[in-house]
């Protein structure tokens, strides 16, 4: 089942091939996964820093357990400041998927994702500060990083008191 490019819009495909980003992306977007163009159009996107696009590209090696292209676009991703891009890099590096486990590491991205805005990494932050998972435990810093994934309406974080 190929989708026929024509029933795209004319403009767009242009913009797409002249290697406009947004275009690239919305095009990429408009086809089925299983089109021939979709993977290469995303790619591109995400080679010309479409934020979207690379996240989309990390989606991809993952689903194709690509674990250096899904760290070459975690990274791509990571350098503008993506939040979930430290987040699951913190994820990588907590259970070792692929790299070296390193919770030092993993630690790090968590509070780069927090401090971006990321609430999972609030909360994985809280619970590692009240369960001492490779830090000492910190009842202090873990209340702040409950309180943080709190005002954010976290699920879980909602149902714990301390």
């Amino acid at each position: 089942m190929m989708m026929n490019l024509e029933r795209i819009d004319q403009a767009l495909l242009k913009q797409a091939e002249s290697g406009d980003p947004v275009a690239q992306f919305e095009v990429s977007m408009q086809l089925p996964p299983e089109h021939e163009q979709h993977i290469s159009l995303l790619k591109s996107a995400a080679q010309n820093g479409h934020e979207q696009a690379i996240l989309c590209m990390v989606m991809h090696e993952r689903q194709q357990q690509n674990i250096d292209g899904t760290l070459f676009w975690l990274n791509q991703a990571k350098d503008l400041n993506n939040a979930k891009a430290y987040f699951l890099l913190a994820e990588i590096f907590k259970v070792g998927e692929g790299v070296s486990l390193d919770l030092q590491q993993s630690l790090e991205y968590y509070k780069s994702a927090a401090d971006l805005g990321d609430i999972d990494a609030a909360f994985e932050l809280f619970k590692i500060y009240n369960e001492g998972i490779g830090v000492k435990k910190d009842r202090e810093i873990a209340e702040k990083y409950l309180n943080l994934a709190k005002q954010n309406q976290h699920i879980e974080a909602a149902s714990i008191e301390l």
